[in-house]
């Protein structure tokens, strides 16, 4: 299968279908960025689909394979965008609960990418807050508004 096929199955909707071809795809090209991408996007769909009806939250634990995915991208290309982005966002909730320099890092890395300034912002006030920086926080709120009044 392509990776075009791949990823029409994931725009179709038919995520279990999708992983179990990308893990076939991924036996053969286990390196492959856009496929580890997808397969993390892929789990993360799966994730909120299985959301239990009686507790309306993940936790930091459902991502697990996730943010492993991220991770080992990053591995082999630090700076891949997408990875920074993915992990950020997917842990985003749960900062109190994650190394605050190792996630301070990952912040960073991702500010090399102009078109992620606002993301950035984001990523930064939240991770501050969650840790109990509340004037860094502030700060970065006050960015992120810079960022929107020229935006906006």
């Amino acid at each position: 299968m392509k990776f075009q096929d791949l990823v029409n199955l994931y725009e179709e909707g038919r995520y279990e279908d999708c992983l179990s071809e990308l893990e076939v795809f991924l036996v053969l090209n286990p390196q492959d960025i856009p496929a580890l991408i997808l397969k993390a996007t892929v789990l993360k769909e799966l994730d909120f689909q299985n959301l239990d009806e009686d507790s309306n939250e993940l936790t930091l634990d459902d991502f697990q394979e996730v943010i492993s995915i991220y991770k080992s991208i990053l591995q082999l290309e630090p700076n891949n965008e997408a990875a920074l982005f993915g992990l950020l966002e997917t842990t985003r909730f749960f900062y109190k609960d994650l190394d605050y320099d190792e996630y301070a890092s990952y912040i960073e890395r991702l500010s090399i990418h102009e078109d992620e300034l606002e993301n950035v912002c984001r990523f930064r006030a939240d991770l501050n807050y969650l840790h109990e920086k509340y004037q860094e926080s502030i700060g970065n709120i006050n960015e992120l508004l810079s960022i929107y009044e020229v935006l906006y």
